[in-house]
């Protein structure tokens, strides 16, 4: 019917893939638990700004260093896992 079609150098196998994701899923998790660490609930806390204050910045200040952190360093981790 026609040439069969050659795999591009990148491609992986379906269980690849699957492996794939679960390391990054991994990773992910292993992101989140380092700037939950860092940045606690207590973190720069003062006598100046009250305690719903202080935590609600700090939630703020975790997803922000998650999504950073994740789009600084989740490329290059799935291209060296490739």
């Amino acid at each position: 019917m026609g040439r069969e079609k050659k795999a591009l150098p990148g491609c992986l196998e379906l269980d690849d893939r699957v492996k794939l994701v679960n390391i990054v899923h991994q990773e992910c998790a292993d992101y989140k638990a380092k700037v939950s660490s860092i940045y606690n609930d207590d973190y720069q806390s003062c006598d100046m700004m009250s305690r719903e204050s202080t935590k609600a910045k700090n939630q703020i200040l975790r997803k922000i260093k998650y999504v950073k952190m994740k789009d600084d360093n989740l490329y290059d981790f799935i291209r060296k896992s490739k």
